[in-house]
């Protein structure tokens, strides 16, 4: 039996997966490739070391016409084959206090390159970026899907590890 043969093209954070020729708008790069790779149980224990934790950087990016800066905190609670979920929290200054936690999901798959390929949502957006081969440097972008128009980047570093 021959597999459907799918292609994926990035558009600037976004993804366009033809499938039998017709286009599935919004679908993750990372989304489109899971369908070809399955991570076994056994290989997501790397995973689990290098992503659970506290992740903490710089942010900067676009709300609507402001520019906007801050530091952000990712902490990934669980991490189960080649899914993750945990909570974001941000704030503008660095004495400002933390934001109350909003949940976040994410998906991880092992890049060519080493390290993973990240993508995931949250309530307002999408998250696509990569977790390096050592486990301490989460480089993710973000898109708002609503009314406000958000896009950041995130600079995290890993503070303190989770179990794992």
């Amino acid at each position: 039996m021959r597999r459907k043969s799918t292609a994926t093209l990035s558009l600037i954070g976004a993804a366009v997966t033809l499938v039998a020729g017709f286009p599935l708008v919004g679908i993750s790069v990372v989304s489109a490739l899971a369908a070809d790779s399955a991570a076994p149980a056994a290989a997501s224990a790397p995973l689990k070391r290098a992503l659970m934790g506290v992740w903490v950087g710089p942010f900067s990016g676009y709300e609507n016409n402001w520019h906007r800066k801050g530091f952000e905190r990712i902490t990934i609670t669980a991490v189960h084959d080649a899914s993750a979920k945990g909570t974001w929290q941000f704030k503008d200054r660095a004495s400002d206090p933390w934001t109350s936690r909003e949940p976040l999901r994410l998906v991880a798959l092992p890049s060519p390159m080493g390290g993973w390929i990240i993508t995931g949502a949250d309530h307002n957006g999408l998250y696509d970026g990569t977790l390096n081969a050592r486990g301490n440097a989460l480089d993710l972008s973000y898109q708002s899907s609503g009314a406000r128009m958000m896009a950041y980047h995130f600079d995290l570093t890993k503070r303190h590890r989770g179990r794992g």
